[in-house]
């Protein structure tokens, strides 16, 4: 690795991470119901953070509020209700359902913990935000020797002290030497930075310990900016502090992590991991040899992870990890893999055996500070017990509606009669070329989004996740085709600019993501035939179904379990317009959406529930 940017990079360790994302405005009387359904409710708080982290057609739009708010709060409540009729059907029971909410609750535990042994114990004072202002305003640059050893760093610096000079030393090392380098601040190693703030132009410091390795450095230059005032220094002030703490959490994630792994005593049984680690390899070759070459990164997906526990059937009882009162066998750490997510690079110098044992590694501390937290009793907490509950809702919920849908029917007959009534519709339209991820499942898109947010390449995900094979080989591409194929994604597309991205939009097939690359007006101004329109009338037919028997599984539930609505505290709830979408990121790693994603479902309320609606 690169010497500068080992320096003059922040250490971003696995387990390393701190909550950020949108805050949502609280008030005293937050927990105020909106709505009552049945046994449970929904307060103001969590109608305003589901509102304002929800993307919504029409909701930046002026003169509609009320209407969008409504629309959220029934789409709301439509979750809910499914929820309950999901329940009832003993979907808590799906393997998948129950991994999704483990995942979602070792979130919130760890982070918990994160809030108060890390955020609680730092602390940043006026000085320290003085000091980083009058940092934001030096210019410093440095010279400096890296050594691998503190031997051969204090063998060097002992000359320094008996009066060589450092130029004269440079010359000795210059495998060691990186010069006139300019300090990013923002980028520098905490301990650097306490080094530096101490140093005058001309001053070569002790040998300075970092996780890489130990520096010895000399102050070449340092500017001040003599522009720096009182008002300027109070309006940074927040994003000062904000700058400090993400700073200086660091360190002190690394130390509590390292305490409570040091109170842990693991015992690895050598047989176990053998088995896994050898059975996984076998796996990834596999896998490495359909792998498109492009792809940078290799995926373990549940297909992979079924067959390593059917390959190991006999063996799955075999001790692989002790620690505490805690055991784990091959067969749950495998599951453990498939809730925690593996993955390998493929552009990496790093062997495979080491990146499986980094993995597992981090499988262990994320178990073992999962734990901690759980001891604690932090599950239990009454606002991280709600944040599991809206999940396992939306999750059981999203399955519910899976299985609609897939349980529909469509004939030829039905799609031609659509066709003949409706002729009028498939006028040549707009054509359009996309690309598209296609996952089966909400979480599985929500995963993709994140990735997006992050950075990653639409292309390459398509590649590497989209179910939709014949376009995930060309990067998700489709190629031009009419806008009323595809159902959705045809009709949306068309609205689209250029580059732009919409999604995850529910297909009979599952969810899908799609970025507009170019559309272009037809030819011809004539009638489609049937055969080319045939699959957009089934998604169209398959979404009009789905929507009516969805509805009516609402509307039947909301008999048995009484809705009622507060319209005042509704019409009180002041919101934002804002079309956004969220990414939290949790304390000592891991990151989701901020809120479930919700479909637009307020067909039931059209099946006579308004009226029956009770203003409390």
């Amino acid at each position: 690795m690169n010497r500068s940017i080992i320096i003059y990079t922040i250490i971003c360790a696995i387990f390393i991470s701190w909550v950020t994302g949108l805050s949502v405005a609280q008030t005293d009387d937050g927990d105020v119901p909106v709505a009552r359904i049945g046994p449970t409710d929904i307060t103001r708080d969590e109608f305003r953070k589901r509102f304002e982290l929800t993307p919504w057609p029409g909701k930046h739009r002026e003169g509609i509020l009320d209407v969008i708010k409504e629309e959220i709060l029934y789409s709301m409540i439509a979750e809910r209700l499914l929820a309950l009729e999901a329940e009832r059907r003993e979907y808590t029971e799906d393997r998948g359902v129950q991994q999704m909410v483990e995942r979602m609750k070792r979130f919130y535990v760890k982070d918990q913990l994160y809030a108060d042994e890390v955020q609680g114990v730092v602390e940043v004072e006026e000085e320290d935000l003085r000091q980083e202002y009058f940092r934001s305003k030096t210019d410093a640059s440095v010279s400096f020797l890296f050594f691998e050893s503190r031997a051969e760093a204090d063998m060097v610096y002992e000359r320094i002290e008996a009066g060589t000079p450092f130029d004269r030393i440079v010359l000795d090392n210059p495998d060691h030497m990186i010069s006139d380098h300019h300090v990013d601040w923002d980028m520098t190693h905490p301990n650097l930075i306490d080094v530096l703030d101490d140093m005058e132009p001309g001053d070569v410091s002790n040998p300075v310990p970092t996780e890489y390795g130990f520096y010895i450095v000399k102050l070449e230059d340092l500017t001040v900016d003599p522009l720096m005032t009182e008002a300027e220094f109070n309006r940074l002030k927040p994003s000062l502090e904000k700058e400090l703490r993400s700073r200086w959490e660091k360190p002190a994630a690394r130390e509590f992590v390292g305490e409570v792994i040091g109170e842990t005593h693991i015992q690895v049984h050598s047989r176990g991991m053998g088995l896994l680690l050898s059975e996984m390899e076998r796996v990834l070759e596999q896998k490495r040899a359909m792998q498109f070459s492009g792809n940078p990164m290799i995926v373990f997906n549940d297909l992979d992870f079924d067959e390593m526990i059917a390959a190991l059937n006999d063996e799955l009882d075999t001790s692989l990890i002790t620690y505490g009162d805690h055991h784990w066998a091959v067969g749950e750490m495998l599951n453990q893999l498939r809730l925690f997510g593996v993955w390998f690079q493929q552009d990496t110098d790093v062997p495979v055996l080491p990146q499986l044992r980094n993995i597992i590694e981090d499988v262990v501390v994320d178990e073992v500070l999962s734990n901690k937290g759980m001891e604690r009793n932090y599950h239990e907490l009454p606002d991280i017990r709600r944040e599991i509950e809206t999940w396992k809702n939306h999750f059981i919920a999203e399955l519910l509606k899976r299985d609609v849908i897939r349980d529909i029917e469509l004939d030829e007959d039905d799609l031609y009669e659509y066709y003949e009534v409706n002729r009028e519709q498939f006028v040549r339209p707009v054509e359009v070329n996309i690309r598209e991820i296609r996952v089966d499942t909400r979480a599985e898109a929500n995963n993709i989004l994140v990735q997006l947010d992050s950075g990653r390449d639409f292309e390459e995900l398509a590649r590497l996740h989209s179910r939709r094979k014949w376009a995930a080989e060309q990067g998700g591409e489709f190629g031009f085709f009419p806008s009323t194929l595809y159902g959705d994604i045809g009709r949306i597309a068309a609205t689209l600019e250029p580059g732009e991205r919409f999604g995850p939009v529910q297909v009979p097939e599952g969810y899908s993501i799609f970025k507009l690359i170019d559309k272009r007006e037809p030819e011809e101004d004539l009638n489609q035939p049937f055969e080319e329109v045939k699959e957009s009338i089934a998604s169209i037919m398959t979404r009009e179904k789905s929507d009516q028997i969805i509805s009516r599984i609402i509307s039947d539930i909301a008999d048995e379990y009484p809705v009622s609505i507060d319209y005042d505290v509704l019409d009180g709830t002041e919101v934002t317009q804002i079309q956004m979408f969220a990414i939290r990121y949790f304390g000592f790693g891991g990151k989701y959406p901020a809120v479930p994603m919700l479909d637009r479902q307020i067909g039931w309320i059209f099946e006579g529930m308004k009226d029956q609606m009770i203003i409390p």
